[in-house]
């Protein structure tokens, strides 16, 4: 079959995923280093009237430069053809300001942007200080009907039209995600429940947050957040009016904390009980530095006694051996453990991980994992050695459970292992 007999609809669906196939595309289509929608209409008339009639190519547009008129004129086309029959398609939309976009041309693209708030969906906002002026329009705009996530960046605001930005795009009934840079909570624990509506929040993303901000956030929004991500946990100067109680939120099923700093997990674990939780990803360990390792173990196990949870991801750096063995982990199919206390408890664990169990057919350890990730490992000969190990000690390939092995900055970097049985 020629390519020109395919029925409209399946080329539409191969158009948006050619071009979607990254994160958000680009509105400068001539440094796109990959297939943008404006490619697809030079091919021929017929893939022109498709492209062009295809919202979806069109609705995802980051703003990052502009650098004349044309970049304008650009831009308003975009949204033009992002609208759609209708005039109502979903728009996805990144606003980058730095030095070089240019004032003259940053004020109309904003305006051409305010004008389509109606249909914003996703809001990615890096602004400086300059750019205050051009989103005032915004603030007595009616609310953002279909606005779902959010994600926020200032620098140099003044405090009141950041607050006033803040609150116009939490007005939002359909608000479900929120992402916070740096600085943006409140200092204040009654300020901190009316920066969003987090009783209808079902992801929430922090740049920085101070370990009591993270625990009331979570009371604030025991009953539906499902997943919250904080780069840093650090404790700030934060003011709590009423004592910060203990929380059970029976909806979080995935905690992410990059990085503790200044203090370790059981600032935050000694204050909650998660049932539901399934996921746990602690790329940097379980404390910084100069804290007690074993207070902060100690703390997350009894997270997970009184949970009576089942995780089935985990993500972990400097584990040891010991903690490895734990029972709370029996249940886990992925696991990724991004660094090593010492070399040492590399070499114990890596061993262990490829041990049988003693009278029955399975791993020793984590005896339903689907999928290991080591990120540092120092013998990419080891790995497959624990690879074959474990396949062995269930049994033979049919009955492991084993799916893939990855290993990244093997050697100081200079291999990377991807092993995958699934279609063994």
């Amino acid at each position: 079959m020629n390519i020109l007999d395919l029925p409209v609809e399946l080329l539409e669906m191969i158009f948006v995923n050619c071009v979607h196939s990254c994160s958000l595309r680009r509105k400068s289509i001539y440094a796109a280093p990959s297939t943008s929608a404006v490619d697809l209409t030079h091919v021929c008339q017929l893939w022109r009237t498709i492209a062009i009639s295809t919202p979806q190519l069109w609705a995802r547009i980051r703003l990052n430069n502009a650098s004349s008129e044309g970049d304008v004129k650009m831009f308003e086309l975009w949204l033009q053809r992002s609208a759609g029959p209708t005039g109502n398609y979903p728009l996805a939309l990144a606003i980058t300001q730095n030095w070089e976009f240019k004032m003259e041309f940053f004020g109309p693209m904003v305006s051409l942007a305010i004008a389509e708030h109606k249909r914003w969906r996703d809001i990615h906002l890096s602004l400086l200080g300059i750019s205050q002026a051009f989103f005032e329009p915004l603030f007595t705009a009616t609310p953002l009907p279909i606005l779902q996530g959010f994600q926020l960046y200032f620098y140099d605001w003044n405090p009141e039209e950041r607050g006033l930005l803040m609150r116009t795009l939490c007005s939002s009934p359909a608000l479900q995600s929120v992402h916070f840079g740096w600085n943006l909570l409140p200092s204040q624990s009654d300020l901190l429940k009316e920066a969003a509506p987090w009783d209808r929040q079902k992801n929430a993303r922090f740049d920085a947050i101070d370990p009591s901000q993270f625990v009331l956030i979570l009371s604030f929004s025991a009953s539906s957040l499902q997943t919250i991500v904080a780069s840093g946990v650090t404790p700030k100067s934060f003011t709590v009016s009423t004592p910060i109680p203990h929380v059970t939120a029976v909806t979080l099923q995935s905690i992410e904390i990059k990085r503790f700093n200044r203090c370790h997990c059981s600032n935050v674990f000694d204050k909650l009980t998660l049932p539901s939780l399934q996921q746990l990803h602690l790329p940097g360990g379980l404390k910084d530095s100069d804290s007690d390792n074993h207070i902060a173990v100690e703390s997350l196990f009894k997270l997970l006694e009184r949970s009576k949870c089942k995780l089935q991801a985990l993500t972990i750096g400097s584990p040891t051996t010991t903690f490895l063995e734990s029972p709370f982990f029996n249940d886990l199919k992925t696991l990724k453990i991004t660094e090593w206390p010492t070399m040492e408890a590399e070499a114990q664990s890596v061993e262990a991980l490829g041990e049988a169990c003693s009278g029955t057919q399975c791993p020793r350890m984590f005896p339903f994992l689907e999928v290991l990730t080591l990120q540092r490992v120092e013998s990419v000969d080891r790995v497959r050695e624990i690879a074959y190990a474990r396949i062995a000690a269930s049994g033979g390939q049919g009955r492991s459970k084993l799916r893939r092995v990855i290993a990244q900055r093997v050697q100081n970097g200079r291999y990377i292992l991807d092993m995958d049985f699934s279609a063994a």
